[in-house]
């Protein structure tokens, strides 16, 4: 009797315990039809995805599907914002909306992925991969939403003392290190090879591509509103872009003088009664200088001075170390001449302040004040390309020059140190020497280290080492440089990036209060294939609340500690 009652006690306490898991709701999702950003043919992608999408996210007991057709009537293809996407849960009555987009430029794939619950609240991925391997970075998106939106585990293998999954390193040989920055990584084949990931990995966001070839990318605040607005140049043409749902849309475009080659934009506040910031053009003609300062008003560009001759470009100055406009005239046989002066604009015209107190050789392109403690430094880029620092008093001794070289571009201005004063060249047979305006030195304060650090271009190419007038890049990097009492010290890099670098800088693309490293590039196909150039623009996340979160970025390479 009383083995029969323990019994019975056990068969009610287990039918406790099973009646809730047994009575465990299934929730639903729906996945949207996915938005492609290429070419026609590429639109039979987007079925692809999806499909994976509902096979991958059902689970059974958990998570199903909506039904097809009450998807089919209720959906709306052009349902792409936050808001819209939220107001869908009315007809489709899921628990979960699954929705993306794919941007294809060639054989490169830009995939965003986002999962919005019946609250509003979503969480999402992306990714950029080949387009021959959309299959398998989908299935590896979806497996971390599933870790992390429904708390799904997965196959990976685990850390037994951090939990953390354990990356595998394709080791073949034992004589290459692996990453040390990379923990909780399993190593085979080899422990001596080094991991450096794939460019499939998350961490940075590729605009769809533009059909021009820039000359140069500056970021500011034209509206006044606190938002910011790309520019970019191509040799005869100002572009203005805003950043709209994870895509770059024109808003302004201007054409200027048709023998005026652009080679330097800048965005710069010049009014403390005006929140607008001014577009400034520098460009050349016949030798000389030609800038124009233009304004964005309804959408429009608008020319408030142009024909200026003078080279203009904005630089942090001391003792605030704020943008400013600084100029050097023109001139025929040292391209620069009279020295780098402060200028003031006003009421549609510019004029010349102070001299600033700079080497000879300094011109508006080539230097910027590294801020210190106390005082700074000067760093400035040589005719070779490499960068020598200066204690920032005129005519100051060289502290260090960098064996690398940095900041190297293809835009020459051709000019003639020995050409006698009465010498008028014939343009078809001259030959000209060619001064390369160097690309921006960028000064950014990065992480809780409130170190200034100097962002610089480093563009790669062996046969520019040799030939001196040979000056187009097939790929480069972005170097974070510091300045430790002796040298300048690589802090961080990005990963390699594939194209020609011809412009970067730190800011924000929208009102999220997220940093980026915004870099623009020309596609390379070749020194034979110049004419078949497309610019792209690259985003990195940069979370400026923690120094660790910069340099462990998945697509920035950190160095030191």
């Amino acid at each position: 009797m009383i083995r029969l009652r323990t019994t019975l006690l056990a068969f009610f306490y287990l039918v406790c315990i099973c009646k809730p898991a047994l009575a465990q709701e299934v929730k639903s999702f729906a996945v949207l039809p996915f938005t492609v950003n290429g070419a026609d043919n590429d639109a039979h992608l987007a079925q692809s995805v999806e499909d994976i999408l509902n096979s991958h996210l059902t689970w059974a007991g958990h998570l199903q599907p909506v039904d097809k057709a009450v998807l089919d009537k209720s959906v709306r293809a052009d349902a792409r914002s936050k808001s819209e996407v939220k107001a869908m849960f009315a007809s489709i009555k899921a628990d979960f909306i699954v929705y993306g987009s794919m941007t294809i430029a060639g054989d490169d794939v830009s995939l965003d992925i986002e999962i919005m619950d019946n609250t509003g609240s979503a969480s999402s991925k992306s990714a950029e991969t080949k387009l021959n391997r959309i299959i398998p970075t989908v299935e590896i998106m979806v497996r971390d939403l599933n870790a992390v939106v429904f708390k799904r585990a997965n196959n990976a293998s685990r850390d037994h003392k951090t939990e953390q999954p354990v990356t595998q390193v394709n080791q073949m040989n034992p004589n290459i290190v692996v990453d040390q920055n990379v923990s909780n990584q399993q190593v085979y084949l080899n422990p001596n090879f080094r991991y450096s990931g794939n460019t499939d990995a998350p961490g940075s966001w590729r605009s769809q591509s533009l059909p021009f070839t820039a000359n140069g990318m500056a970021i500011g605040d034209l509206d006044g509103n606190g938002s910011n607005t790309m520019v970019l140049i191509s040799d005869s043409e100002v572009h203005v872009y805003r950043y709209v749902n994870r895509q770059l849309l024109e808003v302004g475009k201007w054409t200027g003088p048709p023998r005026v080659k652009f080679m330097r934009v800048s965005v710069v506040h010049m009014s403390a009664g005006d929140k607008k910031s001014k577009i400034v053009v520098t460009g050349y003609f016949d030798h000389v200088a030609s800038s124009t300062i233009l304004s964005l008003a309804n959408n429009k560009l608008v020319v408030e001075a142009e024909r200026l001759p003078y080279y203009l470009a904005a630089v942090k100055l001391p003792p605030r170390f704020e943008s400013q406009l600084v100029g050097s005239r023109g001139d025929k046989k040292d391209v620069f001449t009279g020295g780098v002066y402060e200028m003031s604009y006003s009421g549609g015209k510019l004029s010349l302040g102070a001299k600033l107190s700079l080497p000879r050789k300094a011109n508006p392109f080539n230097f910027a004040f590294l801020p210190e403690t106390s005082g700074y430094k000067l760093v400035m880029v040589d005719d070779n390309d490499h960068l020598a620092v200066h204690s920032g008093v005129q005519n100051s001794d060289v502290l260090a020059t960098t064996e690398e070289r940095f900041a190297g571009s293809s835009f020459g201005i051709e000019h003639d140190t020995l050409m006698s004063p009465m010498n008028v060249p014939k343009e078809n047979d001259y030959m000209w020497n060619y001064y390369y305006v160097p690309l921006p030195l960028v000064v950014a304060v990065l992480g809780n280290g409130k170190k200034p650090e100097l962002l610089v271009s480093k563009n790669i190419s062996i046969a520019s080492q040799f030939f001196e007038n040979f000056r187009y890049f097939s790929q480069g990097e972005i170097h974070s440089l510091e300045w430790d009492g002796v040298g300048l010290n690589l802090k961080w890099k990005t990963r390699r990036i594939k194209g020609t670098i011809v412009g970067y800088d730190v800011a924000g693309l929208d009102t999220d209060n997220i940093s980026n490293l915004v870099v623009c590039i020309n596609t390379y196909a070749g020194a034979t294939g110049l004419k078949g150039r497309r610019t792209l623009i690259l985003a990195y996340p940069i979370d400026l609340s923690s120094r660790s979160k910069v340099v462990a970025h998945t697509n920035i390479e950190g160095l030191n500690n």
